[in-house]
């Protein structure tokens, strides 16, 4: 079965592709997908009177084409018909037919969504704990440079539900200040700079056809960031934070049985992002510990611009993917305990675990056009979140930061991820 050029969209009644005449028990069996447009296709048996023939279907059911009515008598004439004002409409055909998705229309979205997603970050994710204790003075100082390596899972379904996709991903940052000033004496300003690499890994399997399709993207990114701090001392009070990345990928997607595709992708992404620190308590533990209790809400807007180029399959499919321009918003609240424990009295030691909640809103679902026939990201539109960890400095020269999160939202939509951070002081 040769594609001719078409470009593939529902079927009612199905594509007769064998008329038989007369009986028939042959039997024909379908070699291979055969896939135009956003669907795949099946040889099937017709039904009833034509269940010596075979069509080509996009959906589940065989056809069963409906016999002619029988015709209407003659009416007698009425010289005197009442008029009706509202006649109601004969109902046509029912064109809402359930078809079969191709499983590839989920690798084209988790590709896209993992571009616009991996890079993006939060002031803490970014540098966790950012003092150190100066070894001579035994004042405390900040350090300049920072990394951050995370994993993730994600799993989703599209709007129809056929289509489940589950993804892995890794990200690796790093970066730096360039500048660091101060306009009044007690607030501060840090400019720097960041680069990364990330990479994703997706399967979507489609449970009306059973076949599946993978999916990779893997790319860079660099960008500036700029930290304001009105109390560069204790960090109490407001922060704001901002960064801007352009990131450029490499995608590929191959589905059973088909030929492998691959294509680019690139655009910008930007946040910005706002918080308040609050002392709440301070207190002594039974242990020694000296703790510090600290509340934080935050807010945060992020624009995300990676778009992936048009593409055209090897089957003639045209491939659009939209979703870029998404803007996420989050709203959230973290709280942490700071402690340092009478042992650790002339070391340079101190843990601070917390616990973060976020509510996250995006504008726009992530999905993919194929011959026009569009399918959708479903269940991101809003988000709850919530990660806990821990930041800590083990010695004057080496600090750690690490957390876990887990996502949920609507239609079984839900990720789980883990980051850790390490910085050394030379």
């Amino acid at each position: 079965m040769n594609n001719a050029g078409g470009t593939g969209a529902k079927t009612l009644n199905g594509i007769e592709l064998i008329h038989v005449d007369g009986k028939s028990e042959g039997e024909f069996v379908q070699a291979g997908r055969i896939v135009a447009g956003a669907y795949d296709y099946t040889l099937a048996r017709g039904q009833g009177a034509n269940r010596g023939n075979w069509y080509l279907t996009s959906g589940s059911d065989s056809p069963e084409l409906q016999p002619e009515p029988d015709p209407m008598p003659n009416p007698e004439p009425n010289p005197n018909p009442e008029p009706n004002p509202n006649p109601t409409p004969t109902p046509g055909p029912d064109l809402n037919v359930d078809n079969d998705l191709r499983p590839e229309a989920g690798s084209y979205i988790a590709n896209l969504a993992a571009a616009n997603t991996m890079f993006t970050t939060r002031l803490h994710e970014r540098l966790g704990n950012t003092y150190y204790t100066d070894m001579v003075t035994g004042e405390q100082k900040q350090t300049t440079m920072w990394m951050r390596h995370e994993g993730g899972h994600n799993k989703w379904r599209d709007g129809s539900g056929q289509l489940k996709t589950q993804s892995n991903r890794y990200v690796l940052q790093l970066g730096g200040d360039v500048a660091q000033w101060s306009q009044n004496g007690s607030d501060s300003w840090h400019v720097g700079v960041m680069a990364g690499y990330g990479n994703s890994d997706s399967k979507t399997i489609s449970s009306r056809t059973g076949y599946r399709a993978k999916a990779s993207v893997n790319g860079y990114s660099t960008g500036l960031y700029a930290t304001w701090y009105a109390d560069d001392e204790s960090r109490n009070g407001a922060y704001l934070d901002s960064w801007a990345q352009y990131s450029w990928f490499d995608n590929t997607v191959k589905g059973d049985d088909l030929q492998s595709e691959s294509y680019k992708s690139k655009g910008f992404t930007a946040s910005l992002e706002a918080g308040y620190k609050h002392k709440l308590a301070e207190f002594n533990g039974s242990q020694g510990t000296r703790n510090e209790w600290y509340v934080q809400p935050q807010a945060q807007v992020t624009w995300m611009g990676v778009k992936a180029d048009k593409h055209r399959e090897s089957n003639g499919t045209l491939v659009h993917s939209n979703g870029d321009g998404n803007v996420q918003t989050r709203l959230g609240v973290k709280t942490w305990l700071k402690s340092h424990h009478k042992m650790d009295d002339g070391k340079s030691r101190e843990f601070q675990p917390f616990v973060e909640v976020n509510w996250l809103h995006n504008s726009k679902d992530f999905s993919t056009s194929m011959d026009g026939v569009s399918v959708t990201q479903d269940g991101a539109r809003n988000i709850a979140e919530i990660k806990t960890g821990v930041e800590g400095q083990l010695n004057a020269n080496l600090n750690v930061w690490g957390n876990v999160g887990v996502q949920v939202a609507d239609r079984g939509y839900n990720d789980t991820s883990a980051m850790v951070g390490i910085k050394w002081q030379f």
